[in-house]
């Protein structure tokens, strides 16, 4: 029983953390009347099923890629103080004209037990991470399209899903992430999209969770190695969503990451200094709140 629920939560994890750009934005209402543009207009609460697929490299630098296939409930609450929706349950501590601070989450799934590059070695499990993030937008908040730069420090925890649950810290993640994000150009059409430009940063200790080999796992191809924290590598992303109906949309994602000059680039872990990921998700709405608020649009899709 426990190695099965074990199964079922790697499996859940990665739609969890991965179909996130496929949901609709989380929205902050600015007011509770009836907005001037109709493009920002979001209810209150909505719920419904995500039907996600994606196709990911096992951690970055990996050679070797897995496919996830799960349907999810989702729910998206749009409060004053509080939001939950793509990245959990989170308060606003400040929001600006222009700047704001929430609460960033990301994480990885588990490194599957396959992976040959790390044979005969312990497998990273599945990785959480939290933290503040600062976010400077660059247009007025109740413009359709948005330019956001934003700034996250999260702490990093690893859980061991088959084994007892066992959850570790694993040092700390910064990203830099500029994101542009249009709902204007194709409005007849219902078609919103996005790109991101981000860049990585890590501890030693984390660096050290997926790129250091000790020495009681060295062999001939794969040397001793204590990674060093730094500089992570750096992302491209694009993404689209398409109103299929009131109810239905469909959303795609791609992603290209680099990790030339990356700080653990020489770990004979890392097998290509370059990954893409990909997916594709089916959402579909079951009901919404009657009420509606105001978005700003410095979220992402």
């Amino acid at each position: 029983m426990r190695r099965r629920s074990g199964m079922l939560a790697s499996a859940m994890l990665p739609a969890l953390v991965l179909g996130a750009w496929a949901w609709k934005a989380l929205a902050q209402p600015l007011s509770v009347d009836e907005p001037d543009n109709p493009l920002l207009r979001e209810p209150l609460w909505e719920c419904g099923l995500f039907n996600g697929a994606a196709r990911l490299p096992q951690y970055n630098g990996s050679d070797e890629y897995s496919t996830y296939v799960v349907p999810l409930p989702y729910f998206l609450y749009r409060g004053e103080v509080l939001r939950a929706g793509r990245d959990g349950i989170k308060g606003i501590f400040y929001q600006g004209e222009h700047v704001g601070t929430d609460l960033s989450m990301s994480g990885n799934p588990p490194v599957s037990r396959d992976n040959k590059a790390r044979t005969g070695m312990p497998t990273p499990g599945a990785l959480v991470e939290i933290g503040p993030a600062l976010k400077v937008s660059f247009f007025h908040r109740d413009a359709p399209d948005a330019l956001t730069l934003r700034g996250s420090i999260r702490a990093a925890c690893s859980f061991d899903v088959t084994d007892d649950m066992r959850a570790a810290g694993e040092g700390f993640r910064s990203t830099l992430d500029l994101a542009y994000n249009n709902r204007s150009l194709f409005e007849k059409r219902q078609l919103r999209f996005g790109a991101i430009l981000s860049a990585d940063f890590i501890d030693q200790e984390y660096s050290d969770f997926y790129y250091g080999v000790p020495r009681a796992y060295a062999t001939e191809s794969r040397p001793v190695y204590e990674a060093g924290g730094g500089y992570a590598g750096f992302g491209v992303s694009a993404h689209a969503t398409k109103q299929l109906s009131r109810r239905l949309s469909v959303g795609l994602f791609a992603k290209w990451i680099n990790l030339e000059g990356a700080a653990f680039e020489d770990s004979p872990l890392v097998k290509t200094r370059n990954n893409t990921v990909l997916g594709c998700a089916l959402i579909w709405q079951i009901a919404e709140s009657k009420r509606f608020v105001t978005a700003p649009t410095g979220e992402e899709p």
